[in-house]
């Protein structure tokens, strides 16, 4: 178990808002209050939101997850794109967060 280390002012609120406990498993999966996105804390206590979209490639409909840094500053930066091009396979990769968030296992 950690405890919050980059994060104040801003950063610190926006974090609370999203993780409400004052300790973390690192890298575990949880999934956020209002079931919009799945989040872990990384080893250096960043948090970042693993958000599905829709996207465009090539003219057609793909759909990805991707991984937002919450940054010190209080801003997002995009780190990671998994991209699944099947729908199947990205209902699969969302089940399989899930299941990753009621079990506690890590990313």
């Amino acid at each position: 178990m950690s405890h919050i280390a980059p994060y104040k002012n801003e950063s610190l609120k926006t974090f609370e808002k999203i993780h409400p406990y004052n300790i973390y498993e690192t890298n575990k999966v949880y999934k956020e209050s209002g079931n919009r996105f799945f989040y872990y804390i990384n080893s250096k206590g960043y948090l970042h939101a693993l958000k599905p979209e829709k996207a465009k490639f090539n003219g057609k409909l793909i759909y990805c997850i991707i991984d937002y840094r919450l940054n010190a500053d209080n801003t997002l930066t995009e780190t990671d794109r998994q991209f699944c091009y099947e729908i199947e396979s990205f209902k699969a990769r969302l089940e399989e967060l899930e299941n990753k968030a009621k079990e506690g296992i890590a990313k």
